[in-house]
């Protein structure tokens, strides 16, 4: 990938996510994601301080306001996906998911150790 993110695969992400079925996605995506955001702000500030019309303005504004929209929406949603299930291949994540994933699975592990420990007593196990 040449670090470039379209709309179109943004759109094919929400998509996807939204099926509730992640896909494998590039392993760049977050900071795709931010080039994205950065380049079309940058070309709606540039198209404002040039004075172009005020009718590619206003596209370019929109244009960045739905891309913001849809990468808060994705994120929400590749984050609630890791949150709910907790054998989420390895293979659709991120690195950034990836290690929330390990953050993730760590705190359920201890907690669960911790909440089994007090059920059972401070000894564990049956109790005759």
């Amino acid at each position: 990938m040449d670090g470039r993110l379209t709309f179109e695969e943004l759109s094919e992400e929400y998509r996807a996510i939204a099926r509730n079925v992640p896909n494998p996605i590039r392993q760049d995506m977050y900071r795709a994601m931010r080039g994205m955001i950065t380049d079309a702000e940058s070309s709606w500030r540039k198209a404002r301080e040039e004075n172009v019309s005020e009718t590619v303005v206003d596209g370019l504004r929109d244009r960045l306001r739905k891309e913001e929209q849809l990468v808060k929406v994705i994120i929400d949603m590749r984050i609630d996906y890791i949150f709910k299930h907790r054998n989420v291949p390895e293979y659709v994540l991120t690195p950034e998911e990836k290690e929330l994933k390990a953050k993730i699975d760590s705190i359920r592990e201890t907690t669960v150790a911790e909440l089994t420990s007090y059920v059972m007593g401070e000894q564990g196990g049956m109790k005759e």
